[in-house]
This record gives C-alpha cells, structure tokens and sequence, in this order.
C-alpha cells in the first residue's frame, strides 16, 4: 500500500510539473515582447514567436545552435549581437537599448533590448545558467512621440503668430492714436492761431479809432520792447530711408551658379558665403598646373644634387665595373706573358689575352667619358632654366588657385541683400535688367550678381524748391523722423545738394534733389527701421541766438524804405525811423539795422 501511496504521488508531481511547463510555454508564445535566452555554452535555448518575427529567425532551426553561429552572418542583426556580446563578455546586463531591425515583412521597426542573467539559486548561492533578452517593438511609441512633438511644434508656431497679429495690431493701434492726437493739437493750433489774428486785427482798428493827437494817446498804444531772440529757420522735405551706399557683388570667375546661400531680404555678415559657382574647366586646369609643378620642382632638385642623381650614379657603378674589369685583364696578360716565356702556353694565348686586355680597355675609356658626359649635361644654365620653369608653373598653379577661391562668392561688407532692379543693379551690360541669382544660371567673369545695402548709416532723398534751395548746402545739421518710427529722431547732415533741377511732373517750379544722411546707427536703431520707411527731414538753415525781431504789424513801408515807430521814453511824441529788414518768419521780422536791444516798437495806436 506505501509503494502505491508513493507512485500516486509521484504521478501528481509529474503532472503539475507538466501542467507548470505548458502554462510556461503558452505564456511565453503568447507575449507581445520577444524572448530569447541563452544557455551554457552560448547555445539558444528559448525564441519566442514574437523574438522570431522581431529577429527574423526560425525558432525551430535556430534553437540549439550557438548564438555566435546563428548571428555571424547576419549584417542586419549586427547591433543586436553587439548588445549580446556586450552582456555575455562585459557584463553589461540590465540596460536598455533602442536598436533597429527589418523584420520579416520588410519593414524597419525600431526595438528596445533588455538583457538579464538568469539565475538558479542552489544551496543558498546564486549562480548564473544564461542570458535572457527581452525585445520590446517601440515603433508605434516613437512615432506617436514624433507626431506628439510635431503637433506641439504646430501648437507653438500658432501661438507665435497669433503674439506677432497681436503685437502688429497693438502698434497699429498706437500709431493711429499718435495720429489723431497730433490732428487735434493741429487743429488746436489753428484755432487759436485764428483766434489771436481776429483779436489783434480788431484791438487795432479800435486802438487806431479812437486815438487823436492828443499828448496821452501815446500811453495807450500797443508797445514791444526789442531784445535779442533765438531765431531758428528751418527747411523740410520728406523723403524714404535707403542705404548709405549699395556696394555691388561681382564675380571673379565665369562658370555656372551650383549653389545660392542667401535669399533677397536677408541680412548678411561680412565673409558669409552668398553664392557657390560650379567651375570644372578651371578644375581641370589646376590639376594639370598642379603636375606641371610638381614636375619641375622635382627636375630642379635633381639638376640641384646632379652629382647624386640616379644617371650619374649609373655611370660611376659601369665606370668602376670596366675598371675592375680592365685590371683583372691587365693581371691576366702579364700572367699569359710570362707563361709564354717560360713557355708553358702557345703564342695563340697570349694573343686572345692580348685582345681580350685591349678590348676591356676600351670599354673603360667608354665608360669615363660616359661619366663625364653625364655630368656635363648639368651646368648653371640647365639649373637656372629648371628653376625658371618651376617658378613659371608655381605662378600659373597660384593664379588657378585664386580662381578657385573665387568660385565662393562672399560679402564684402555686412547689410541687407537688396532685391533685383535696386539702382546697383541698373547697371550696363547682361545684367541691366536686374535678374535674381538662381541656380544653374551663367556668369561671366566680373559680371554683376547682387547688390548689398551697407547698414553703416541710411540716407533720405527729397526734393526742395529753388526759392528754399539756395538756403541749404552740404554739411548743415538736419533732424530725421517718421511716423513709422515713433519716438526716434535722428541727427543727421546735408550729404548732397543737387547742381542742376529735375523735372516733377507738370510743376512750374524747378526742384532740386537734396540728400541726407545719417552716419551711424546702433543695433537697437536697426530693430525698429526698414528700408523704404517714410521719414520727414528737417534742417536747419539757420540758427541766430541773439536775432532783434519785431513783429509784422509794426513795421511800414517796403523794400528799401521799411520804417517802424518808437515810443519816446521821455513821453513825448512817437519818432519813426528807418530800419534794415533781414529774414521774415510766419509772424515776424529780423531787423538788423536801425534797432538796438531795449526801444520800444509801437506795433498799433498813435
């Protein structure tokens, strides 16, 4: 009864140890990650279907099989060998890598690899039985992280260019409330400009009716008192903000446009490239230069250590042979001589020694005079000529290289790439109509590319008429501003006053081209302007600080005759005197003569 209690219990165990290995196995074929271990001896034991499709092995060949054998020659697993290799020698387990694989569709999937010991614990120790690689596919994770970033990148571009409408109606708004601030305060002006000519107008008249000539009238008319004034004449023209200078970009060389490294608009450093030409011709020439020079220089180092040159090497090693030759004759003759005379050998012998001696002497003097051939074929003039056609093929190699520098056209200056047709580009020749640099176009050498605005300083072009022309000339102070830029104004100088007028449409009167310009701008003045803005320029003509002026009303009579009335400070009756009319304003007179600081002006009453 034991023996079978025993066996019953035996059976049980066996069974729930199958039943254990079948839920292993079907928990294993049925994981999405994929499941490889290697036992001892780096054999496969285990490949999930999953590690099948992801590595595109089939588990049943593979398995048993030495990893080594199995991944040797397979190019496209080789990162995940690394990794195994990795595990199995550095022992670099417990690490997560991204790998790419191609499975067995074709398609490329990206694969994350985590490697780990496994482990069999006996008798209280740990002790490693293999390698265990779990590979995760990762792809629809990164690519839902890439779309992910891509919809954040839309989400940010949206909310810039929603702040930039913004900012641009926010300035909008601005400018139109400058706007109408300034029109009220024009409009304030004018009415109280209308205002004090209405009230002056009338307290004259009535001043001048009702006074007589009475000794009191004097105390009620309407005095000034001269005393020197700052007087500021003005002219203003407005114009639009545009480069100081435009400085034209040329090319060096004529070949094909390959590459254009700007686009029209943007703003370029000095040295940045801007256009890349594509010159073979020239190419092929250097390489050609090249070996001309190469050549020569090494002929001229030979001609240079001639006596160590291969040629003369030669004829000293044939000289010394003949002459080794030459005396082992000379030793022969006089032993077939001397056995002749004791005659132990015929005179036939001797004879052939005879011959044999002359002819190696020959050869030897042949081989002197080779020698000495070859030396003279060296002198200073062959050397002076070497050195003359190394220097001519180091010239031409130079002057190619050059060419080839050229081939990257760079800017000659920092600024504003200007946008075809600009008066730069109006030049003569293939390019006067202002074509745009494009790839595979043609250039010739020293033909026109573009232009560059140099944002050094900026320049404002107006007109002025011929009676306010004469008042202005180069050098004078003007002040430059815009209503596109508000809250800047910019000192600036007359760069250039007009010899002859221009006509403007219909008009009448001549006007004349006036140029201005402002010399230096800082980085934060170049943020806010743009070429081509509207911009209002002011100069000053003239500048008195201590000018006597009158008003308009006080003074009488006409040019060559202007007379105007003093209070007499004693009380008696008014005196007129004549006076000098200088500059007139909007109101009053400059007076600069006939007056001094201090006399009272009766502007209206007796």
């Amino acid at each position: 009864m034991k023996d079978e209690g025993s066996k019953v219990l035996s059976l049980g165990h066996d069974a729930e140890v199958q039943e254990d290995s079948l839920l292993h196995r079907n928990v294993l074929e049925s994981m999405s990650e994929g499941v490889l271990t290697v036992a001892g001896g780096g054999r496969i034991g285990i490949l999930n279907p999953a590690a099948s499709r992801l590595l595109g092995l089939d588990g049943a060949e593979v398995r048993g099989r030495t990893l080594a054998e199995v991944l040797m020659d397979r190019e496209d697993l080789e990162a995940f060998n690394d990794i195994m290799l990795a595990a199995v020698y550095d022992e670099a387990v417990g690490s997560r890598s991204t790998i790419r694989l191609r499975s067995g569709e074709g398609a490329e999937r990206s694969v994350a690899v985590t490697t780990s010991y496994l482990v069999n614990r006996r008798d209280g120790e740990d002790r490693r039985i293999g390698l265990v690689a779990v590979l995760d596919d990762v792809t629809e994770v990164e690519a839902l992280a890439e779309a992910t970033a891509a919809q954040n990148a839309e989400l940010r571009d949206a909310y810039r260019e929603i702040e930039e409408k913004n900012s641009a109606l926010d300035s909008a708004l601005k400018k139109m409330t400058a706007v109408r601030v300034l029109a009220m305060l024009l409009v304030a002006v004018l009415f109280a400009g209308a205002a004090w000519y209405v009230w002056d107008e009338a307290g004259a008249a009535f001043t001048l009716g009702s006074a007589g000539p009475s000794a009191g009238a004097q105390d009620k008319a309407v005095t000034v008192t001269v005393a020197p004034r700052r007087l500021l004449s003005t002219v203003s023209f407005v114009g639009k903000l545009e480069p100081r200078r435009e400085v034209p970009v040329t090319s060096q060389v004529s070949g094909k446009v390959a590459r254009v490294f700007f686009e029209y608009g943007d703003r370029v450093e000095k040295g940045q490239p801007l256009v890349e030409l594509e010159i073979a011709e020239t190419d092929r020439r250097h390489f050609e230069a090249q070996t001309r020079y190469f050549d020569a220089r090494d002929k001229l180092r030979e001609l240079e250590d001639w006596e160590n040159s291969p040629e003369i090497a030669r004829a000293r090693r044939a000289l010394t042979l003949a002459g080794m030759e030459f005396e082992a004759r000379r030793g022969k003759l006089a032993e077939t001589a001397l056995l002749l005379e004791q005659g132990v050998i015929p005179a036939s012998e001797h004879k052939a020694a005879e011959r044999q001696y002359e002819g190696q002497r020959l050869r030897y003097e042949a081989a002197q005079q080779d020698l000495e051939a070859a030396r003279a074929k060296v002198d200073a003039d062959a050397v002076r000529i070497a050195r003359l056609r190394l220097e001519n093929a180091e010239r031409q190699m130079l002057r190619l290289e050059e060419t080839q520098r050229g081939a990257l056209v760079v800017a000659p200056v920092p600024g504003i790439v200007l946008e075809p047709g600009s008066k730069s580009g109006r030049r003569s020749g293939e390019d006067s109509e202002g074509r745009p640099v494009t790839e595979g176009r043609l250039v010739s050498q020293g033909g026109y590319l573009l232009s560059i605005a140099d944002l050094g300083g900026l320049t404002v072009a107006g007109g002025i008429d011929e009676v306010d022309v004469v008042k202005v000339h180069a050098g004078q102070r003007v002040r430059i501003a815009g209503d596109a830029f508000p809250g800047l104004v910019f000192e600036g100088r007359i760069a250039r006053v007009a010899p002859q007028s221009r006509s403007k449409g219909n008009a009448r009167v001549p006007v004349f081209d006036v140029t201005a310009a402002i010399d230096r701008l800082t980085e934060e003045h170049l943020a806010q302007l743009r070429l081509g803005m509207s911009a209002n320029v002011t100069i000053v003509v003239r500048d008195e600080p201590s000018a006597l002026l009158v008003p308009l009303a006080a003074v009488q009579g006409g040019p060559g005759n202007y007379r105007v009335r003093l209070k007499d400070k004693d009380g008696g009756a008014p005196r007129t005197v004549r006076v000098k009319a200088g500059e007139t304003t909007l109101y009053e007179v400059e007076i600069v003569g006939g007056l001094k600081a201090g006399d009272e002006v009766i502007v209206s009453g007796s």
